[in-house]
């Protein structure tokens, strides 16, 4: 019963700053989609790109609630790493100079740290457990 709990807590530890990001990404969308034009419509497109990739990505979060069920794997896999490839993409693209070292490293506020990357960092986790799985079936049969 307490393997339940602490599964539950892992992934709303996650789910909690997501959300958070989630309506920052759903803000600043509209926000974009509302003043684009032709002529910064090229400079737009991969922004809208990462944000529809990170809302992917709370949804595999999200879907992480009910349980990791076997048939369930593969989608949850490209929920989760379509996440993971949108915060990749956004912070290479969007990121000033040194938005790699502040992601990775902090800049001193641990809370804006955790709130930048836990989701991530349980994302990650849970593709590695999934791929373990799998990798535990195929090699069973």
């Amino acid at each position: 019963m307490m393997n339940k709990k602490f599964y539950i807590l892992f992934v709303l530890l996650g789910l909690i700053p997501a959300t958070y990001w989630l309506f920052l990404t759903l803000l600043f969308g509209w926000l974009t989609l509302s003043e684009i034009n032709l002529s910064n419509l090229l400079d737009e497109i991969p922004i809208l790109f990462c944000f529809s990739l990170g809302i992917c990505g709370y949804l595999g979060l999200l879907s992480m609630l009910r349980g990791l069920q076997k048939r369930y794997y593969k989608l949850n896999l490209m929920l989760l790493g379509s996440g993971l490839l949108g915060n990749i993409l956004f912070i290479s693209y969007v990121g000033t100079k040194g938005a790699w070292e502040r992601v990775l490293f902090g800049d001193g506020n641990i809370g804006e740290w955790l709130i930048g990357i836990l989701p991530n960092v349980i994302s990650l986790t849970f593709i590695v457990w999934i791929l373990t799985k799998m990798y535990k079936e195929k090699n069973e049969k």
